[in-house]
This record gives C-alpha cells, structure tokens and sequence, in this order.
C-alpha cells in the first residue's frame, strides 16, 4: 500500500472508488467494467495485492454508482427505504427485516450479484405473502 492509504481492504477499495468519483459521471462506467477500472487504479497505486486478488468494490451501493451513476444508487436507496411501506400492514415488519438485512449486507458485499441472495429474496417474498395469505383468512 501506499503511505496513507488504509491496510483493511475493504477500507482501501472503498477509498479508491471515492477518490476516483468524477471518472463515472453521470451514466457511470458501465456493467461489468468496474473490476477491470478498479484493478488499474490498484496497478497505477502500486498495490500488487490488490492485483493479484482482484478485489472488486465490495460494497454495492458503491458498485452501483460506479456502474450506473448516482441516478442508480438514489434509486437503489430508494427501494430499500421504500419496500416496508409498499406492503400491506401486517408485512411491514417482515419487509422492515427483510429490508434492514439488506442494506445492511450491502455495506459490505455486492449481495445482488450472487445467485444464493436472489433466491434468499425469492424465499423473503414468499414469507411476506405467506403471512398475507393467513391475515386475510
């Protein structure tokens, strides 16, 4: 690492992101070119480490800004804060956990990038309508 720079690489990623904010813009890099951008910030820092493992951005609010531009991340934000009150009101607590959990795992992985999360989602949303089902009868 350079001098300065954080040693946790999650800290060192994320500082790298933030640094190079205004090479996005507002359309944002484009899907799929995050990792190849940040491994030549790494490589033009000096950080080998970085290289070899070729960390991605591990945060996915951030790896939406990079991809797609702030417009995408207040969006994403958007939705995480909004799914409790798009439910009816018995699902509003089992949409709060389900949102919380979410953008909390977000801060620190790209969650919606894995198979495994979409269909944890999936098994959310039939819980939500599970519990729908027995409030109506």
């Amino acid at each position: 690492n350079a001098k300065g720079d954080p040693v946790e690489p999650r800290l060192y990623i994320w500082k790298t992101i933030w640094e190079n904010r205004t090479e996005y813009g507002w359309k944002g890099l484009g899907i799929g070119s995050e990792t190849e951008f940040l491994l030549q910030k790494y490589e033009e820092a000096g950080n080998a480490e970085a290289v070899d493992k070729r960390f991605g951005a591990h945060n996915q609010y951030l790896q939406e800004w990079m991809t797609l531009g702030p417009l995408a991340l207040l969006l994403l934000i958007c939705f995480i804060v909004l799914l409790p009150t798009s439910c009816a009101p018995q699902q509003r607590y089992t949409a709060s956990m389900i949102a919380i959990i979410l953008g909390v795992n977000m801060l620190t992985d790209i969650p919606l990038s894995f198979v495994g999360t979409l269909y944890w989602l999936y098994c959310c949303l039939v819980l939500i309508e599970t519990d729908l089902l027995k409030s109506s009868r």
